[in-house]
């Protein structure tokens, strides 16, 4: 279980074991926050940063460089209109528009939690997978993480029981919101794909076995993970419905279901053959930050910011115990419509089985320590089916709005661009009755929205005038309001719209824009330069003195650089090569300079011709 409030347990998992680094990778996730999106490529880099404030957090000159050495590698699936709307206005976001790619099924939910990374290191190939039970979004819940390593084999036959990853991550694309899904998209899905049926991963220690079971999947024949349940059963879900409960534990003579107090009582009686009911004890649940709980709009999110949110099966049978763990609630959408992912883990029973988890032990903290018995919530609150109804139709229209495949038309130049969202021939966009639907570009502030209309194929349901080339993104904000007698409701969510028309160059705008102060830019080459996890002169990036005084090197000096630069020739030239490529992307802006120091290319351009003559392919 994930320590409560412990947010970069994910980033730890994400860095490539030592000696390697990251080539390129895949994720999922249901609903998703662009700004854990925006940090996710920092945990590639290593960077030895310093704890900040969250807002200057994404605007360090760590994340920037990250966002720009990693974003084109990294490729997230997540369901469309589950994307939280930024706090702020971030250019950086630029960096990860082609990165996020909507999915939607045609019923149930896009909803599982995987990563699958591909690490190199002089020829050899490593995967990490990632089983989770979070989001990529910065919550408080207590969580799940399996993590497994594996080595890409010299063989010419698959690993059969790697078999349905391959196939899962493979099929990803299909299950984009806009068919066909990008070139890229497909290309990179099926080359890991085709890796990870060579790859054999180990389970983690204690088990002696693991089996990957994807839900959902079109072209693969529907089984129940739940092959074998022995007659003790642990089920911990923060979602649940009674028949599906009932139908897991059918078999069993004693099963213990741990979810939330609120979940428990929705329950329109008490599931047959659970004995025991769980909640968390209070004094183990985070608060949320009230900058977060104010956007939980529903019992999900609000799930997601501070109770339990893992999903976890224990089961034994004989002297076996079966753990799986990964994105599927106890429930018949889990297990029957939507898209998930589950690991199970196969091991001794005196190591892994249920005591572990659920008989105290005088030495250990263990799961039933951080548990309340909760009997008597279940089936006692039942819900207003006012907010029931209202609900159902704000989500089946987030659902038609998310699959209207709209896009955003830009017309303009210079300063000044026009944007229409548009309903491409052949869709249609009918709100209900009782429902106001606004937009607007996540670029601007909210009071710039404006009403979404109804229409048919081939019309502007919203339109914008004169935004600048800052403003233009391709995440627009839209928001749902509801009313149904005293029951009140609004969603607001991202959606990742296709830019048609917008000018080339927005991602080096946004690096002139944030390095246009000279001393930034120069701790910005500073920080490409050193070595991993090695602090960088200069204080912070806010423009601050270092109390070197001099403008031209705003606090650095012209040795200084020049000797990090022959080190980084001699220790690690492909630093250069990061070097070359984002200085190629600032003298791109439209005046065709960059705020470098006097004399920076006399010492430059000869180090970079050394690098050419003696990179792979230069002239010797």
């Amino acid at each position: 279980m994930l320590e409560a409030g412990e947010r970069n347990l994910l980033l730890d998992s994400l860095r490539p074991p030592d000696g390697h680094r990251f080539d390129q990778g895949i994720g999922t996730t249901y609903s998703l926050d662009l700004l854990a999106l925006l940090m996710a490529p920092l945990a590639f880099t290593f960077f030895d940063q310093s704890p900040r404030e969250e807002g200057a957090a994404y605007d360090s000159l760590e994340v920037l460089e990250s966002l720009r050495r990693y974003s084109d590698k990294l490729t997230l699936f997540c369901e469309a209109g589950r994307t939280s709307i930024p706090r702020a206005q971030y250019p950086q976001l630029a960096f990860i528009e082609q990165s996020v790619v909507e999915c939607a099924k045609t019923e149930g939910a896009f909803h599982p939690k995987l990563w699958v990374l591909r690490f190199i290191r002089n020829g050899s190939v490593k995967y990490r997978v990632l089983c989770l039970s979070r989001n990529l979004v910065f919550a408080q819940s207590w969580d799940t993480i399996l993590t497994l390593d594996g080595e890409l084999q010299d063989r010419a036959r698959a690993v059969a029981a790697s078999r349905p990853l391959a196939e899962f991550v493979a099929a990803l694309p299909s299950f984009a919101v806009r068919q066909p899904a990008a070139v890229e998209v497909v290309a990179r899905a099926a080359a890991l794909a085709a890796e990870l049926q060579l790859t054999r991963f180990n389970p983690p220690e204690g088990f002696d076995e693991l089996v990957f079971w994807p839900i959902g999947l079109p072209q693969r024949r529907s089984r129940s993970p739940f092959r074998d349940i022995g007659k003790r059963l642990l089920i911990v879900s923060p979602f649940l419905t009674c028949s599906k409960i009932e139908e897991i534990a059918e078999e069993t003579t004693d099963t213990v279901l741990v979810s939330t107090a609120a979940e428990l009582g929705k329950l329109t009686r008490r599931p047959r053959n659970v004995q025991k009911f769980y909640v968390l004890n209070e004094r183990v649940q985070a608060e949320a930050e009230p900058s977060t709980e104010a956007h939980a709009v529903s019992l999900a999110e609000a799930v997601q910011l501070r109770d339990l949110h893992a999903k976890l099966y224990v089961t034994e049978v004989g002297a076996t115990a079966h753990v799986w763990t990964g994105s599927a609630n106890a429930t018949a959408a889990a297990f029957d419509r939507n898209v998930e992912f589950m690991v199970e883990l196969i091991g001794p029973r005196r190591r892994v089985g249920l005591d572990m988890l659920l008989e105290p032990e005088k030495s250990a903290v263990r799961f039933i320590n951080l548990l309340t018995p909760a009997n008597e919530l279940v089936a006692k609150t039942p819900e207003n089916p006012d907010v029931v109804a209202l609900e159902n139709t704000i989500e089946q229209f987030r659902a038609h709005l998310a699959g209207a495949r709209l896009e955003a038309h830009v017309e303009g130049a210079g300063t000044s661009y026009d944007i229409k969202v548009w309903l491409p021939e052949g869709c249609s966009l009918e709100i209900p009755a009782g429902l106001t639907v606004r937009c607007w570009p996540s670029m601007v502030a909210r009071e710039s929205g404006v009403p979404v209309t109804t229409g048919s194929g081939g019309c502007a349901v919203a339109a914008f005038q004169k935004l600048t080339r800052q403003a233009l993104t391709s995440f627009f904000a839209f928001e749902i309001s509801g009313r149904l007698n005293a029951a009140a409701m609004t969603v607001a969510f991202v959606l990742n719209l296709p830019l048609v028309g917008a000018p080339e160059g927005r991602k080096e705008d946004v690096l002139r824009t944030l390095l246009q102060d000279r001393r930034r830019l120069m701790r910005f080459l500073m920080l490409l330069l050193a070595g991993e996890g090695t602090p960088v002169p200069g204080g912070g990036d806010d423009g601050t003195s270092d109390g070197g005084g001099s403008d031209r090197g705003a606090g650095f000096s012209a040795n200084g650089l020049f000797e990090m630069l022959l080190r980084a020739l001699d220790e690690a030239p492909h630093r250069l090569d990061h070097l070359e490529s984002l200085l190629a992307q600032l003298r791109q802006g439209r005046d065709g300079d960059a705020p470098l120091p006097e004399g920076f290319d006399a010492i430059w351009e000869p180090i970079l011709a050394h690098r050419r003559a003696t990179s792979p392919g230069g002239e010797a």
